[in-house]
């Protein structure tokens, strides 16, 4: 009977609900104090290279550009403005001798500039030349003069010029001639040495030959200085 009456305690433990199964959290998003560097380097991207893959970009395009400029001004002063030219014989000494490198300049030309008498100027070489080559000599007679060698002078319109330049005077005859509208009288320094204006079949050179007038030797060194 006491049997009967003893209170019976359940000892199992009470049935929960069942829960879903999580997935597994990945380390990636687990962010403790630790690895809070590791996973900003992971999240935020690298910019130091594409600066400098920027930076190489830029001063490449900037370095062609000024490539491009210098060859392009290069060649505009070499067309209009100035150029040069190597001497390959004696036929200006003591001016200019042979093996010289002179400076031309263009541009007055361009601008309605005429040559002067006694300038030194380099002109296209006439039809009688076999050489394409330029020519560089003294005007001596303008559009209209009347040019005549004799005697060891030059005259020009009935007056002898003087001339400092000339490396000895002239022992050769050239009758008178007069210079035509548009065209140039030339003779070298070196007058008994040089193949000039009195030595051509056609003695006379176009304004549209002309090049450019000399102004500076600058090579070689000890030559250097202006040409007058």
């Amino acid at each position: 009977m006491d049997e009967e009456n003893k209170t019976i305690y359940n000892t199992e433990e009470p049935e929960t609900e069942a829960t879903p199964p999580q997935p597994p959290l990945m380390t990636e998003e687990i962010i403790t104090g630790d690895n809070v560097e590791e996973a900003e380097m992971t999240v935020i991207p690298q910019q130091p290279p594409q600066k400098e893959n920027r930076g190489f970009e830029y001063m490449l395009r900037d370095v062609l550009s000024v490539v491009i400029s210098a060859v392009v001004i290069a060649m505009l002063l070499k067309a209009f403005v100035v150029d040069s030219r190597i001497v390959p014989t004696n036929s200006m000494y003591p001016t200019i001798e042979g093996g010289d490198r002179v400076i031309m300049l263009k541009f007055p030309y361009y601008f309605g500039f005429l040559p002067e008498r006694q300038d030194v100027v380099v002109f296209a070489a006439g039809e009688e030349f076999d050489s394409e080559e330029d020519l560089l000599k003294r005007v001596i007679g303008l559009p209209g003069d009347i040019v005549e060698v004799k005697g060891g002078n030059v005259f020009v319109n009935g007056e002898a010029i003087t001339e400092p330049y000339i490396y000895e005077p002239p022992v050769y005859r050239f009758d008178a001639v007069t210079v035509p509208e548009e065209c140039y009288f030339m003779l070298g320094d070196n007058r008994n040495r040089s193949r000039d204006s009195h030595m051509w079949n056609n003695p006379f050179v176009p304004f549209s030959d002309i090049k450019g007038k000399v102004v500076l030797c600058y090579w070689p060194l000890p030559h250097l200085g202006l040409v007058k």
